[in-house]
């Protein structure tokens, strides 16, 4: 199954293609956030190309989610 790699930026997908390094991704979706807990990037196993900018909506909306989500921290 092709791996995807996806770039976010100010929670939007700037780029998505296929990623011809064939790295080894032990789960169907592997992403990192920033300091602020916005998507950066992420590689996801998809079908089609189709598939993956899907998921990565929906990985963005859950990000966006649990960001803006108010800390126990704050006052």
């Amino acid at each position: 199954m092709p791996i995807y790699r996806i770039v976010f930026a100010n929670n939007t997908i700037v780029s998505c293609e296929e990623d011809t390094q064939n790295r080894p991704l032990n789960t169907d979706v592997y992403y990192e956030k920033d300091g602020q807990g916005r998507l950066m990037f992420a590689y996801i196993k998809a079908e089609t190309f189709v598939e993956a900018v899907v998921m990565a909506s929906d990985l963005m909306e859950q990000a966006a989610k649990s960001a803006s989500l108010p800390s126990k921290e704050r006052t």
